[in-house]
């Protein structure tokens, strides 16, 4: 009988022991968030795909070019919003594609153009109120002669972090 209110006085000793130390470490978590607010980034899309909607002619090897301007429907187009003043750099995977709307035929991006708000390297600054100014990727890609005549987009794939 001694050995089992023993026990029980030795656990019931580790269990206030553990709720106190569970009890700190939510009041250490909550008080770091206070603290220390976390800015994630998020990209706010307004549109996200590359288009190149002119007929070209086929036959002839021939460059297709999006420039990113804001008034522009064939360019991807959004918005950053994060910590204010700060920088951010948006960087393009190099070999993505742009698939025919019928059929399979494919054109693989040359370049990735940068524009609008965004500096040649990809760089833009987060405005006061938490998010950048207007964002926009275009592309060129050359047209060969195995590839026919139509319309031709894609979504593109890219990251954005802190620089």
């Amino acid at each position: 009988m001694a050995i089992l209110l023993k026990y029980k006085l030795y656990s019931f000793r580790l269990c206030r022991h553990i709720n106190a130390m569970y009890l700190r470490s939510v009041v250490v978590f909550i008080l770091s968030l206070i603290s220390f607010p976390c800015f994630s980034l998020c990209i706010v899309p307004e549109r996200m795909k590359l288009e190149f909607s002119g007929m070209y002619v086929t036959g002839l090897n021939q460059k297709a070019k999006s420039t990113p301007f804001s008034n522009r429907v064939d360019v991807a187009r959004f918005y950053v919003e994060g910590k204010p003043g700060e920088r951010v750099v948006v960087t393009v995977p190099h070999r993505q594609f742009i698939y025919k709307e019928r059929g399979r035929e494919r054109l693989k991006v040359n370049r990735f153009i940068y524009g609008c708000g965004l500096s040649k390297r990809g760089i833009v600054r987060i405005r006061a109120n938490g998010r950048t100014p207007l964002l926009c990727i275009g592309a060129v890609v050359k047209i060969h002669a195995k590839n026919s005549a139509g319309r031709y987009s894609s979504a593109i794939r890219f990251e954005v972090n802190y620089k």
